[in-house]
């Protein structure tokens, strides 16, 4: 079970990568590991940093993939993108604006993309 959602999860990342390159944005890093979780995606598009929260979801799932989002995955998110930003400004790497999105894909193909949940 553990092995399918972490392929599935996987997979559902590539897709989205090759999503956002189509779009124009430049992928920065995958997966990146910080104490209180894991940012899925990276990203840059005009100036902004992106950072992209992916839910896959089984071709059975009835649930809409960014629902899966709770406020407590919303706070851990937050938190890892605090440190992130803390690193960036050490390296002296600013950006005009950071977003959260939550991109959702079922059966294989992205089915929504949520700019900026925190405003939603």
């Amino acid at each position: 079970m553990i092995s399918n959602t972490v392929d599935r999860g996987k997979r559902g990342e590539a897709i989205v990568v090759e999503y956002l390159r189509k779009r124009g944005y430049t992928i920065r890093a995958t997966n990146l590991h910080f104490r209180y979780g894991e940012l899925d995606i990276v990203a840059e598009k005009d100036g902004a940093l992106v950072v992209v929260e992916v839910k896959s979801q089984g071709y059975f799932s009835q649930i809409e993939p960014e629902l899966a989002v709770t406020p407590l995955k919303l706070l851990k998110l937050r938190r890892c993108i605090a440190l992130l930003l803390h690193d960036l400004y050490s390296q002296r790497v600013h950006f005009k604006t950071v977003q959260l999105d939550v991109i959702g894909v079922a059966r294989g193909k992205v089915v929504s993309h949520i700019q900026n949940i925190e405003s939603a």
